[in-house]
């Protein structure tokens, strides 16, 4: 008969690791989007010199573009993203969260800038069938 199942097919203790693996890229963006609405000053002030990352070190940047594609590559492959989404894309929606998050004049309050950032972060979850 062998082990139960998950509906994807998986046996469920396989299915509960994929799922906790795909769960590092909200983990990560979660992270990284609290963090910058921390900082919202120093980005604000970044922003205005016109300061960007991508040119300012870009190793870095991708660095944490190639962390970010392969946790986005491991999500979908658990089923906890759209298949759709392209890591530009979502460096994008980071980088449109800190806009957000201070336009919402919550940069300076942890419980709502979490928030604005779960309900960003749930549109790259599938969509139900």
């Amino acid at each position: 008969m062998g082990p139960p199942r998950s509906r994807r097919g998986l046996p469920h203790g396989e299915a509960t690791r994929s799922h906790k693996r795909g769960v590092a890229l909200f983990t990560l963006l979660s992270r990284m989007m609290a963090s910058g609405a921390e900082n919202a000053a120093v980005k604000s002030a970044l922003a205005a010199a016109g300061f960007d990352l991508r040119d300012a070190a870009p190793d870095t940047a991708a660095d944490l573009t190639h962390q970010v594609a392969l946790l986005l590559a491991r999500a979908c492959r658990a089923g906890v993203v759209r298949h759709d989404v392209t890591v530009g894309e979502v460096m994008a929606i980071v980088a449109g969260a800190f806009a957000a998050i201070r336009h919402a004049d919550a940069d300076t309050s942890r419980e709502r800038s979490a928030h604005i950032a779960q309900i960003i972060l749930d549109g790259l979850r599938p969509r139900p069938r």
